[in-house]
């Protein structure tokens, strides 16, 4: 919210790697006319039963993947806090259609009906069992999460959900965790069907 995606992605080295690696990027921004703060809408109802504005992110991926002869199996999506949430959902309702996927920050799923309130879940977390809002959902795409500890918008808790819900997608058994000390980081590994 409040940031311009080709700025962040220049800010975050997104386009040198995007340079140095020869791969598309494609950064798009929301338009101040569907959300005032500049966020996706990833909490509305359509997103959140997978159409809405993932279908305008399915469309401009498409548009680009046409003009520059980009192969479908080699699409992957990332994204911070709202993007991070709309990277989520896209892995989750569109799996076949990413290779990867990347939630930075991201709040978890809130499910095709859910009443509860996206700030107060960005700031608590669900208050229903995370694997509930995504149980008639396919497994979602790989899905990388990434949460800092010390996020003061969008609550750690949120990142715990949103691996929970991955791994429920895939029914997987956890195999390892380990924390890092001093570096504030935790490994979590799952394995699903045998492989890790």
């Amino acid at each position: 919210c409040r940031q311009n995606a080709l700025r962040f992605a220049v800010a975050s080295g997104w386009t040198a790697y995007a340079n140095r690696a020869r791969v598309r990027l494609l950064c798009p921004s929301q338009r101040l006319r569907a959300n005032p703060l500049g966020c996706w809408n990833w909490f509305l109802r359509p997103a959140q039963r997978g159409s809405g504005e993932l279908a305008v992110a399915l469309g401009a991926i498409d548009a680009v993947a046409q003009r520059c002869a980009i192969a479908a199996n080699s699409t992957s999506v990332v994204g911070l806090s709202a993007g991070g949430a709309m990277a989520a959902l896209l892995a989750f309702h569109h799996p076949d259609r990413f290779v990867a996927a990347v939630a930075v920050a991201a709040p978890p799923l809130l499910g095709p009906a859910n009443m509860q309130n996206p700030r107060s879940v960005m700031r608590h977390g669900l208050r229903v069992p995370p694997a509930s809002a995504i149980a008639l959902l396919p497994p979602c795409a790989p899905l990388a999460v990434i949460h800092g500890e010390l996020d003061q918008v969008v609550s750690p808790i949120c990142g715990l959900q949103l691996t929970e819900q991955a791994v429920a997608s895939h029914r997987r058994e956890v195999v390892g965790s380990h924390t890092h000390p001093g570096q504030s980081t935790r490994t979590i590994e799952y394995r699903a069907g045998g492989r890790l």
